[in-house]
């Protein structure tokens, strides 16, 4: 390199410029708390619905395995003796629902609440 005036130019620039945007980024510790925004009371009610609904639209085993398991808080071997059928049997449709179910990710989150 016969200048390097323009390298360290472009160093102190980006350097400068990254600083700058990390900063306006980061949060600031407070000693009081935010107050939570307001929720809207339906909101609730709209989300159970929607929740419903989809869980509906599974197949039969696999809705009773997600209401055993989520719903009822049931453990696989629980849920399998209400079934009737093995534990692996349990987990395998728990997994093929949730994976119905993933598509929209709150209803998922909904689920494990």
């Amino acid at each position: 390199m016969d200048d390097p005036e323009p390298y360290l130019r472009k160093v102190i620039v980006t350097t400068y410029t990254s600083w700058w945007r990390r900063r306006w980024r980061r949060e600031l510790p407070s000693d009081e708390l935010p107050e939570p925004a307001a929720g809207d009371a339906t909101r609730g009610f709209d989300d159970r619905d929607s929740l419903w609904r989809v869980v509906g639209q599974l197949p039969a085993r696999q809705r009773a395995v997600i209401v055993l398991r989520f719903y009822e808080d049931l453990s696989v071997a629980e849920a399998a003796a209400v079934l009737g059928c093995d534990p692996g049997t349990v987990k395998s449709q728990t997994a093929k629902a949730l994976a119905k179910l993933r598509v929209d990710e709150s209803i998922v989150k909904e689920l494990h609440r």
